[in-house]
């Protein structure tokens, strides 16, 4: 029931924020907020003391960002290769492309190595339970927000 009433409260705050995360400011508050509900939901669900809290989601955050930058290479990559599939270097891009899928999964390793230095087995999965039910939510009341949108737009017209 716990668990409920933080995901309501986040999908509350997520549709409030939503309308301020268009400006950079918007961006960034947004992203604080997320985390201060994601350090919340530590300490409650998973019992983590504070300062624990504190040091997954800023190990979180930097991975996160690390991988997000390899990705939108690998995507550039990838653009770059469907404009031109028979460029003379498109060999070369693909290999790119699997330097930058292997340093994606080298930095999630590294990830998971930093969390057992601080976390128990038991703590790591529910950390993960907890990020994948989070972008889930997220995703969708993205999409949820999007679709009204969509839909507010037509009504205007």
């Amino acid at each position: 029931m716990k668990i409920y009433k933080l995901l309501t409260i986040l999908l509350l705050l997520i549709t409030v924020k939503f309308s301020e995360a268009q400006t950079d400011d918007g961006k960034k508050k947004f992203k604080e907020e997320i985390n201060k509900i994601m350090k919340s939901k530590l300490i409650d669900s998973l019992g983590m003391d504070e300062m624990t809290a504190d040091k997954f989601i800023s190990l979180y955050k930097d991975n996160n960002k690390q991988i997000r930058d390899l990705s939108k290479e690998k995507r550039a990559l990838m653009e770059s290769i469907e404009l031109d599939p028979s460029a003379f270097d498109v060999e070369q891009k693909f290999d790119k492309m699997l330097e930058i899928e292997t340093s994606i999964l080298d930095k999630k390793k590294s990830f998971y190595q930093d969390m057992k230095s601080f976390l128990t087995p038991q703590q790591i999965a529910k950390t993960m339970i907890l990020r994948k039910k989070m972008v889930r939510e997220i995703k969708k009341e993205f999409n949820k927000h999007k679709k009204d949108g969509r839909k507010n737009q037509k009504n205007e017209k």
